[in-house]
């Protein structure tokens, strides 16, 4: 079953927007999908004003505007073409959106039925809340890179912390359509913490009920014990070099952000060298 249809790609042109743009024309090539690359140029209403220029509410009738607006369509037409050379037969829809970028985003995957969201690491900036929200509000999975993928085949192997509170059927569903896509073992893993103790034995248990009530198929069972769920996963990832790294999210509530800066998912993308997949619950 083809489950990737439309992959859309931020790029803001840097390393690692390259980086994604190469995995997304890899995942797009073999699951036959149609790749949008998306810039989203953010509108300033008054650092472009040039002399002389009557003030106008478009911040896009800005001379300065206008200038850098054609430059990414250039530039998003030069990737375009780089992309025909080296995938002749790919489908690749170039485009330059004005306004708030997780809104902008967060419209092209509902009004063109995205399935998977692929950016760089450096566009997921943990201070930028007009990025970061992507994360937890995207109605498809969001993959962020922090480096080059060479060979999708050499990923067979899918690191997924569970959280059994919080996980959706959903979830499980875009999880198994990126496991059937990389033909990989999916490891559950469930990290014991001196907060969230349970013994070997209910680990297995609740490891194991997990994957049946959510009928999943080719995986391992890993329970680890850890003084955080983080420091254990980014152990357990130590031993699988090629791996995805996948985990739900969900927005924290203002007690969860006085108590910690950051959440699971935003320090693991702040530290994994691994893709990183997510999906909000």
């Amino acid at each position: 079953m083809n489950s990737f249809k439309n992959v859309i790609i931020p790029t803001e042109f840097t390393y690692l927007s390259e980086c994604a743009l190469n995995l997304g024309v890899q995942i797009a090539k073999k699951s036959n999908a149609t790749i949008d690359v998306v810039s989203v140029i953010e509108p300033n209403h008054n650092a472009f004003m040039e002399e002389g220029e009557a003030y106008s509410h478009d911040p896009t009738s800005s001379i300065k505007n206008i200038q850098i607006t054609e430059e990414a369509r250039a530039r998003m037409h030069e990737r375009a073409e780089e992309i025909a050379k080296w995938a002749p037969d790919q489908k690749v829809l170039p485009k330059v959106l004005y306004g708030n970028k997780t809104q902008s985003i967060q419209k092209e995957i509902r009004d063109h039925q995205i399935d998977l969201v692929i950016m760089g690491g450096d566009l997921y900036d943990q201070n930028d809340e007009k990025t970061n929200n992507l994360l937890y509000i995207a109605d498809a999975p969001i993959v962020i890179l922090k480096c080059m993928v060479n060979a999708l085949d050499q990923f067979k192997d899918i690191i997924f912390l569970i959280d059994s509170d919080h996980d959706s059927f959903l979830l499980v569903d875009h999880l198994k359509s990126l496991q059937e896509l990389l033909g990989a073992k999916i490891h559950l893993l469930r990290i014991n913490t001196p907060k969230n103790f349970l013994s070997a034995k209910k680990c297995n248990e609740s490891l194991e009920a997990y994957a049946a009530q959510h009928y999943m198929t080719n995986f391992t069972t890993v329970n680890l014990e850890a003084k955080t769920e983080l420091e254990g996963l980014m152990a357990y990832c130590e031993t699988i070099p090629n791996a995805f790294v996948a985990l739900g999210v969900h927005k924290r509530s203002f007690m969860e952000k006085l108590i910690t800066n950051r959440n699971k998912a935003e320090e693991l993308i702040a530290n994994s060298v691994h893709p990183v997949w997510t999906f909000r619950n």
